[in-house]
């Protein structure tokens, strides 16, 4: 029979094909409504890449394990900051890592290094003066240089250094990392692209920080809230000086806030969002994908132009400087320290205390099993540090619950849960067993949860982010009529029992299902500790 990642391979071999056609058909449907409705012709991504996206999925090697500084989960203390040095300081380096004593509420942590230059730097002057925008320079007739090394990396920083402002955006990787890995970084001027491999620079980028925390030099990104957070927790860099246009967007009352509006509204450029999930560890990346990374920077020194002189006729241009520094002071930190009354300056990755309860309302798995639950959320945590894997890529919350409702306390037992067993459940059905029947027998002795539980969320926050029944029962319409079509070039996939039973590549798996800010329940789950973070992620594109 086909290994589990061969049968999932076909899965998403299957979507990417129906996903790529329909994506194909809107934009020729678009493209000719353009030419009929109004003279403005938009150019398209997939015009300049001349390339289609391929169904191919490569198995590679991961990245983190060649890493110089290897990653380290343990969470013996809260995240200290990567800093070596500090350039553009007001206050110093030794000044600025001071551990702060736990408050209420509060654990010990370290506050963000340049939070005191970045609510205290004037920005460049330029930004209060109208001028006539600058064009982008041709998009096919320019390519975006590759910055892999340190000789090409210290030749773009001093390019970027006689800059008065450069456009900046990320690409990252969550699905096989616990808290995810930064894999590229675009940044553009307004004579060159660059693509820096983040991946091979990891422990070289802080030299940037040059630039990046030069205030006469602005940073300009688009809804910059996670860019800042991946760049001071996996490389030591800080942004002084951030334009966000995601606020430039929201001040001047435009009626879509992501990027592709601006890039179609500014630029006349549409963008493609089959690029979005990509996986960006792969090398080398692929034209299509490294002309994708270089379109969210190329335009963007533009549309700032044309943003900035509306903002200043509008008397907002302050409004979005005070919301770009807030995005600038954000700062990473470690579950373990997260503080308990969540503020919108603290990111860390798990959002609640207590996670395991909105599975159990969401599959309403009763409360004298909750010992079981917390349990298996505990093991498939500890190997996911241990591994440097996410949670869902250990373990996918369909698994859980099977697990839960078959309570097997033998090997063979959790292998026979379900017809696809994830590699992680497979490799340690022994110890996975244990962990049941160790649980089971607290339930059966009386032990209980320490903390409450209610079959009714508290609030919109606790909503689950595991996909709802109404969605399992839409996909497996969807497979049911992509298995008719064997013969097809669709080919075979799994059935929709085997999806919903072992779901560890498409449901439990996709980094655009376990996003941490995102939720698909049919009720819109709203996140309390992060102002506009509910549209945040659906706006970005």
């Amino acid at each position: 029979g086909l290994s589990v990642n061969e049968s999932w391979r076909q899965v998403g071999d299957a979507l990417d094909t129906v996903l790529e056609k329909a994506d194909k058909y809107i934009d020729e449907t678009k493209r000719a409504r353009n030419s009929l409705v109004n003279e403005q012709s938009l150019q398209y991504l997939d015009d300049a890449a001349n390339s289609k996206v391929s169904s191919t999925r490569k198995r590679i090697t991961k990245p983190q394990l060649a890493f110089a500084t290897p990653v380290d989960n343990s969470e013996t203390g809260p995240f200290k900051p990567l800093l070596s040095t500090k350039p553009h300081a007001l206050k110093s380096l030794q000044d600025s890592l001071v551990l702060i004593p736990a408050e209420e509420g509060v654990p010990e942590h370290y506050g963000n290094p340049y939070e005191y230059e970045i609510l205290n730097q004037e920005y460049n002057t330029s930004l209060l003066e109208k001028s006539e925008p600058i064009p982008s320079k041709d998009w096919t007739s320019t390519k975006g240089l590759w910055v892999d090394s340190v000789t090409t990396l210290r030749a773009m920083i001093e390019s970027l250094k006689v800059q008065t402002e450069i456009a900046v955006d990320l690409e990252h990787h969550s699905l096989r990392s616990y808290y995810a890995i930064n894999c590229l970084m675009q940044i553009s001027t307004r004579e060159q692209d660059y693509l820096v491999d983040t991946i091979a620079l990891r422990d070289s980028l802080q030299e940037l920080n040059q630039v990046f925390c030069n205030p006469t030099i602005t940073k300009v990104l688009h809804g910059a809230f996670m860019d800042i957070i991946w760049l001071q927790r996996d490389l030591g860099l800080y942004v002084v000086g951030l334009f966000d246009t995601y606020h430039a967007s929201r001040a001047l009352g435009f009626p879509k806030h992501g990027l592709a509006y601006l890039l179609e509204t500014f630029a006349h450029f549409k963008t493609s969002k089959k690029y979005q999930l990509a996986d960006w560890r792969v090398r080398p990346l692929t034209d299509p994908l490294l002309a994708y990374a270089r379109s969210d920077t190329h335009f963007l020194l533009n549309i700032f132009d044309q943003l900035k002189n509306k903002l200043i006729e509008a008397g907002k241009m302050s409004e979005v400087l005070y919301e770009s520094r807030g995005v600038a002071r954000r700062r990473f930190e470690y579950n373990k320290y997260r503080p308990k009354v969540m503020s919108g300056n603290v990111y860390c990755t798990e959002e609640r205390a207590t996670p395991w309860k909105s599975l159990m309302n969401n599959y309403n798995i009763p409360y004298e099993l909750e010992p079981l639950v917390i349990s298996l959320f505990e093991w498939r945590d500890a190997v996911a540090r241990r591994e440097d894997e996410s949670p869902a890529f250990v373990m996918p919350n369909q698994t859980l619950v099977t697990l839960v409702s078959a309570k097997p306390v033998d090997a063979a037992g959790v292998l026979s849960v379900s017809s696809v067993v994830p590699d992680y459940v497979r490799t340690n059905a022994k110890a996975l067993a244990n962990v049941v029947k160790s649980a089971l027998k607290l339930i059966s002795s009386g032990a209980s949860a320490n903390k409450s539980f209610s079959m009714e969320p508290s609030s919109l926050s606790e909503m689950s982010n595991v996909v709802s029944r109404e969605t399992v029962e839409y996909f497996s319409t969807l497979f049911a009529s992509l298995k008719k079509n064997e013969d097809s070039e669709m080919c075979k996939v799994p059935s929709a029992q085997n999806v919903f039973d072992g779901s560890s590549k498409f449901f439990g798996n996709s980094e655009f299902w376990n996003n941490g800010f995102v939720s698909y329940e049919l009720t819109k789950r709203v996140l309390a500790n992060e102002k506009d973070k509910e549209d945040r992620k659906s706006e970005m594109y």
